[in-house]
């Protein structure tokens, strides 16, 4: 493992060290399965994923030990590489309990079942055959897969909810006038709405389909509709005055409908919601109302040094989007 030089690709990480590293520590080649397919169904979404090496118990390749993905030397082994890697090991058809991301410099191992990295690949002797059933009941397995599938089909690209926030603020923009102060906050009523609709997915009325019927039909806006009724609902007491409204066209809360439609915001991470409104948030009001976000990398630090376990209080008395 010492021609670190000649390592240049991601394919040369996993041929040149990754497997050097697995047979060091008594993984045998014909225990590893490479391109493993895994397919992913969440009601009527699917996708296929693949993960790179995944390592067995046997050559008859039945109880995974760990599932290992291999990226470029160029590329940082930061916090979305660690819960891609985690979420694959949870998805196999047995739970794999360890997780290796290696870029061929820098090696990380962690715990499938929660997560926590340990200092180094435990040697194959040491490790007991069928280890994922002793540390994970079938119930649980089948909770993280539904965690893992959540984490999967989120929107997990910051850029996409960043250009679709952006999308929106032009819409109010072009056709209201508003200042971006203004925008914004009609726009949060609007998006409100959809987090409402969104916890009544059996008649969620934030459809392109439902708004036009109802348009059409009745000549009521069902946005305005919904609004109205979060107003009075309980749950939501003092969030919005009684007089509030959604001071929008009609047009534009259709075209708002339709960009957000196809998302579901629930499932949406909040590193990505809170990255992506700060973005925003930091466009709009930064100066101005003297709004200033920490930088994420600063705020990874931080925790990281903390470390903080279930059960910890904490305070962050700048909660702003809640980032920490």
């Amino acid at each position: 493992m010492d021609g670190s030089g000649d390592i240049k690709t991601e394919e040369d990480v996993k041929i040149k060290f990754l497997l050097p590293l697995l047979e060091a520590h008594g993984y045998k080649p014909q225990q590893c399965e490479f391109e493993k397919a895994i397919d992913v169904h969440e009601g009527r979404k699917h996708k296929k994923i693949f993960a790179d090496v995944v390592v067995y118990t046997s050559a008859r390749k039945q109880a995974p030990l760990i599932l290992c993905e291999t990226k470029s030397p160029q590329e940082i082994l930061n916090k979305p590489a660690k819960e891609q890697a985690i979420s694959y090991a949870r998805l196999l058809p047995r739970i794999a309990p360890l997780v290796l991301v290696t870029n061929g410099e820098q090696v990380q191992v962690f715990q499938t079942l929660n997560k926590n990295r340990i200092s180094q690949l435990p040697n194959f002797k040491d490790l007991q055959s069928d280890l994922v059933n002793i540390m994970i009941s079938n119930e649980l397995q089948a909770a993280l897969r539904e965690e893992a599938k959540h984490e999967l089909f989120i929107i997990d690209d910051v850029q996409t909810f960043k250009n679709v926030l952006k999308a929106c603020h032009n819409e109010i923009r072009n056709n209201e006038g508003y200042d971006p102060a203004a925008a914004f906050d009609e726009m949060s009523k609007v998006l409100f709405c959809k987090l409402y609709e969104e916890k009544h997915k059996d008649n969620n009325r934030f459809r392109v389909d439902v708004f036009d019927k109802a348009l059409q039909e009745l000549k009521i806006n069902v946005v305005r509709q919904v609004f109205d009724e979060t107003k009075i609902d309980p749950r939501y007491s003092g969030l919005f005055n009684e007089d509030d409204a959604i001071n929008l066209q009609d047009r534009t809360i259709r075209k708002i409908v339709s960009l957000f439609e196809n998302y579901d915001l629930s499932l949406t991470a909040f590193d990505v919601k809170g990255e992506a409104f700060e973005y925003f948030l930091g466009d709009t009001f930064t100066g101005g109302l003297g709004e200033y976000f920490t930088p994420r990398n600063v705020v990874e630090f931080m925790v990281d040094a903390i470390n903080p376990k279930i059960g910890d209080r904490i305070i962050d008395p700048f909660c702003g989007t809640g980032v920490f």
